[in-house]
């Protein structure tokens, strides 16, 4: 029962990865746009172009972690990853993929690094912040 518990937990990963990428987006864009228009500092397109994205990255992976460990907290470490690793891995073929057809653009990398951080981040603050309660101490 704890594995399917788990298994349903984690089909919250899509969506709470969306609404983190979607608020790391927005706040690295805001963070940006504060480096450039008020305290004039000269960056480089790359740099204002990929940033805001790997940090949608880190806090979307962060967000999930949070929603999928609080809404279980007895989950099964291995289980919960199966869903979030298959839809990471299908976004990164699907990159990997497309991106020779956009001369590999810097947004396309920085798209396909933020899939790869926000996976990371999501198995690394589960392990290390959300820690699994173990069913007998529950």
């Amino acid at each position: 029962m704890r594995a399917t518990y788990t298994v349903l937990a984690s089909l919250l990963f899509l969506p709470l990865t969306i609404l983190g990428q979607t608020a790391g987006l927005l706040g690295g864009r805001f963070l940006y746009w504060i480096y450039t228009d008020w305290m004039f500092l000269d960056m480089p397109s790359i740099t204002l172009k990929a940033s805001p994205i790997i940090i949608s990255g880190f806090v979307g992976g962060l967000f999930s972690a949070w929603g999928c460990a609080k809404l279980y907290k007895c989950y099964h470490p291995t289980v919960i990853m199966i869903f979030p690793a298959a839809v990471t891995i299908s976004f990164v073929v699907l990159g990997v993929y497309n991106l020779p057809g956009k001369d590999y653009n810097p947004v396309a990398i920085a798209q396909l690094v933020a899939h790869l951080l926000n996976i990371g981040i999501f198995y690394s603050a589960l392990k290390n912040q959300y820690p699994p309660i173990k069913p007998e101490q529950a």
